[in-house]
């Protein structure tokens, strides 16, 4: 029997959008392939997180990924154990995987699973979620991400954005890659538009992480008087460690038109009740939260980063800001401002456009992709 090995380098929040296409990808092979052994090699949290539940409960194999210690009673319990890369090397021994697939949250993160895999002569892909400017290798690093990227058999990227970024960083062309979607969790469905005689809404489902998806950007535009005065209102839909601070800089601002709304696991409901997506990401991949309103018939304020300016249509599915910048996300939004009153056509054209785009099971196609790579090193 074939094993495929599963490895998240993700070590910051048990779930987020890097995790859906290798976990869903990961159940439907246990699901539909009997000659098909899972294994997967993710952080061990306080509680299991619900989508390691679910490849347990499908019949994969969980193993704690081997950490480096961060407390001082770890770096004291660190001293009696072997160092961590021994550690991660023999678990990939112990599993014996035919297949290695490596799911990155970041273009520079798990280099040493890489290193590993190579020099256990293991075949194994890369899937990368996100690449930015903001965040290039160490010197140290460079030459370890060069051999990890260059012997991959695969190189998946969500977007040819991040593929160029990171060939950019690392001084090479990105010979053995391809572009990947990632599986998206509302129907195919326009929502209903919502009324306007109250005013204008736009959501921002994400993260509460500004150095992401750069709500400090978008505080500062709204805190002009200009929109001040008039009737737009920004809901946010989501937690993150900088929330306390989000809110203190918002209050700060008077934004009284912005709303911390929390977590929303009913997207569809989000997009019922607003007009238009709103980013002012400093860095992406391919976001859900841009493809997903997509999907809901809505249009969208974006930066140009990466995957987001290959999808939206400057001026006909939505609004692109040159740079992440107050002043360029400015420009964008006071243009989608002046044509509200099309923005429910713009979300038409969105809905119509991401239909070619987008997979109707990309987790299965994955899948097949992977049990493919499997047969040629047979």
């Amino acid at each position: 029997m074939k094993r495929i090995l599963f490895i998240s380098s993700n070590i910051h929040t048990p779930w987020g959008g890097s995790e859906v296409l290798w976990y869903k990808t990961a159940v439907s092979l246990k699901r539909r392939n009997r000659d098909v052994d899972v294994a997967v090699i993710a952080r061990k949290w306080p509680s299991v997180p619900a989508h390691i539940r679910e490849i347990a409960e499908s019949g994969g194999l969980i193993y704690d990924l081997p950490m480096y210690p961060a407390t001082p009673l770890e770096y004291l319990k660190s001293r009696f154990l072997r160092s961590v890369p021994a550690r991660r090397k023999a678990l990939l021994e112990r599993i014996s995987p035919d297949l290695v697939v490596h799911s990155m949250g970041k273009s520079f993160e798990g280099g040493d699973w890489m290193e590993i895999c190579r020099e256990s002569g293991v075949a194994y892909v890369n899937v990368i979620h996100l690449a930015s400017e903001l965040q290039w290798p160490e010197n140290s690093e460079v030459e370890c991400y060069r051999k990890g990227y260059r012997n991959a058999a695969v190189n998946y990227f969500v977007s040819r954005g991040n593929r160029d970024m990171v060939s950019r960083q690392l001084g090479m062309d990105m010979i053995h890659s391809a572009i990947i979607r990632n599986p998206i969790t509302v129907s195919r469905s326009i929502q209903p538009y919502p009324q306007t005689a109250q005013g204008y809404h736009m959501a921002l489902p994400a993260m509460l992480v500004p150095i992401h998806k750069g709500h400090d950007i978008l505080f500062d535009v709204l805190a002009q008087e200009k929109w001040k005065q008039r009737p737009l209102h920004l809901n946010l839909y989501g937690v993150g460690a900088q929330e306390k601070s989000l809110r203190c800089y918002s209050e700060y601002l008077g934004l009284k038109n912005v709303h911390f709304r929390g977590y929303s696991t009913n997207l569809e409901e989000v997009w019922a009740q607003n007009h238009l997506l709103v980013m002012a990401s400093r860095m992406e991949g391919l976001p859900l939260t841009l493809i997903e309103a997509m999907c809901c018939g809505r249009s969208a304020v974006v930066t140009g980063v990466a995957g987001m300016k290959e999808i939206v249509k400057d001026g006909e599915t939505g609004f692109v800001a040159g740079a992440a910048h107050s002043e360029s996300l400015d420009e964008a939004l006071e243009r989608a401002w002046q044509k509200r009153e099309q923005w429910q056509e713009m979300g038409q054209r969105s809905f119509e456009m991401i239909q070619d785009l987008l997979p109707y099971e990309p987790e299965d196609e994955f899948a097949a992709v992977l049990l493919g790579l499997l047969s040629k090193r047979a």
